[in-house]
């Protein structure tokens, strides 16, 4: 009880836009294979995030969390186009 009393109070530290990030990423995480295979993990994933967003917060540093569309052009990506031939080369 006392456990999960101190848990409650270390989340309430954080800002309201730090416990929507952790409370996505935590989802997120939940959602994978490995978590729900073994639940406990999830546990002690809430603790360490929780300490990480208030560390981070603490210090001003500001954790956001970027969504990124899968199937968005990667900035790394080479792009391959073929030219047409101008009408003017085929005359």
């Amino acid at each position: 009880m006392k456990n999960a009393h101190e848990k409650l109070n270390q989340r309430h530290k954080l800002s309201e836009e730090n416990q929507r990030a952790l409370q996505t990423l935590l989802e997120a995480y939940r959602k994978t294979k490995e978590f729900k295979e073994h639940p406990q993990l999830a546990e002690g994933l809430e603790e360490k995030l929780t300490s990480v967003f208030l560390s981070a917060q603490n210090q001003g540093i500001k954790i956001s969390l970027n969504r990124y569309d899968i199937n968005a052009p990667s900035r790394n990506a080479v792009r391959v186009q073929f030219k047409q031939q101008s009408k003017e080369k085929e005359k």
